[in-house]
């Protein structure tokens, strides 16, 4: 089941561009960080030993969407620099 799943992502993102992928998963990636941000935020407000926990979980979390999105923000760029700005 695995190995099906990441054949059919592999094939997804072979099947389209860098720039045809930034649209819609920049929209996922952009609304799950900032989500996650302000749920550690919340944690942070809390206090207590369960929202420490809380604080490190979405730490984890937290790191691999900046990075996606940095990478987003970073094709998105490159796109409109190839392209030039709209008139």
């Amino acid at each position: 089941m695995t190995a099906a799943i990441g054949r059919v992502t592999l094939d997804f993102l072979q099947s389209r561009t860098l720039d045809a992928l930034a649209g819609p998963a920049g929209l996922v990636v952009s609304l799950l960080l900032a989500l996650l941000l302000l749920e550690h935020e919340i944690a942070r407000v809390l206090g207590g030993e369960r929202a420490a926990r809380l604080q490190r979980a979405l730490a984890v979390a937290l790191a691999p969407l900046l990075l996606a999105f940095v990478l987003l923000v970073t094709i998105r760029i490159a796109a409109i620099a190839r392209v030039g700005p709209l008139p």
